[in-house]
């Protein structure tokens, strides 16, 4: 298997256990409507236990496939580098609760982990070989992106926090099936 089939593979594999962790905690607790996916993960400890398992099963899955991807087959260091602050801070986010005297630590893990996402995508769509409309179409999923972090904190209710988690996660694995499908190695 070539180095970019084992970085998909990976990035697949990430992708599936976080989109899955995320709607089981979702459809979980549909009654009871949380403002972010972390205080779904709190309603009992199989839910956070989940949640932890999830993010370090994740978070290993898409760290192997920015070495792969980034370090063994572009030598993109930033985009790496970025990568590596994004899963420590999704490693910690996720063992620290999102309520209490802990919620702000929590919180500012998971804003770290949102901004790598988009410095990975940055760097992605500015350095990898990757054909006009897939980096414009890529600059506009990181300006929406943006727009979205912005917005989390001026004008969309707590309450919708999940919403706009769930759309970000979706659109940052969008721009990285399309990096690895369309970048040209060689």
């Amino acid at each position: 298997m070539d180095l970019r089939s084992i970085a998909f593979n990976n990035l697949l594999g990430a992708f599936l256990v976080v989109n899955l962790l995320h709607l089981y905690l979702i459809e979980s607790q549909r009654d009871d409507r949380k403002d972010t996916i972390s205080y779904y993960a709190l309603k009992n400890r199989q839910t956070y236990f989940l949640f932890i398992i999830g993010h370090l099963i994740g978070a290993y899955l898409f760290y192997t496939f920015a070495q792969t991807f980034f370090l063994d087959v572009f030598q993109l260091r930033s985009a790496y580098w970025f990568a590596v602050i994004g899963v420590i801070a999704e490693c910690t986010q996720a063992f620290i609760p999102a309520r209490g005297h802990w919620e702000k630590y929590h919180r500012f893990l998971a804003y770290l982990m949102a901004w790598m996402t988009i410095a990975i995508g940055l760097s992605s769509a500015i350095s990898l070989p990757i054909p006009l409309p897939t980096r414009i179409f890529s600059f506009v999923l990181l300006a929406m992106m943006v727009l979205l972090i912005i917005a989390t904190n001026t004008i969309i209710k707590a309450k919708h926090f999940w919403m706009v988690q769930v759309i970000a996660i979706q659109m940052f694995y969008i721009q990285m099936f399309l990096m690895v499908t369309q970048a040209r190695i060689g």
